[in-house]
């Protein structure tokens, strides 16, 4: 219970607050470099010292041989994971030209030091020039995105 109103309940280790969005639009590329996606949510850390915590699931698909994905996390113009070669790296088989899909399943924890409003965004790239990436595959598939704040 709240000792002070209006102050909140500050409990190391527990979920201080849950932001979720779900988009369902198509992106393709087959740049070598990271691309946004719409894959996107804004949260509003009520303590400076809090922890987020990022779960994306998402899906993918690549069609020929020896072609990929490669994802990563940004928070608003940085890449969080501090990688340029992501953090999900999938190839389909490299003597394979079939169509590959399979899943995106993020989950980080980030220390933006801000009370500021913070966008997390999933990035994508191919992970060669000569292979086109759709994120995801289909127009209808939800791609769901889930930030929680967690009290330090």
């Amino acid at each position: 219970v709240e000792k002070t109103s209006g102050n909140g309940v500050h409990i190391a280790g527990h979920v201080i607050q849950t932001v979720s969005n779900a988009v369902t639009s198509r992106q393709t590329s087959s740049s070598s470099s990271f691309v946004a996606t719409d894959v996107a949510a804004t949260i509003t850390p009520k303590f400076s010292n809090s922890k987020i915590i990022i779960t994306i699931c998402s899906t993918y698909s690549t069609e020929g041989a020896g072609r990929g994905i490669i994802c990563t996390i940004y928070r608003g113009s940085t890449n969080v994971t501090g990688s340029s070669s992501g953090i999900v790296h999938a190839l389909t088989d490299a003597s394979s030209n079939s169509r590959v899909r399979g899943g995106v399943h993020i989950s980080y924890v980030d220390n933006p030091n801000t009370t500021s409003a913070t966008t997390y965004t999933l990035y994508f790239r191919s992970s060669n020039d000569a292979g086109a990436v759709e994120i995801p595959p289909l127009n209808s598939v939800a791609q769901t995105i889930i930030l929680q704040e967690i009290a330090q």
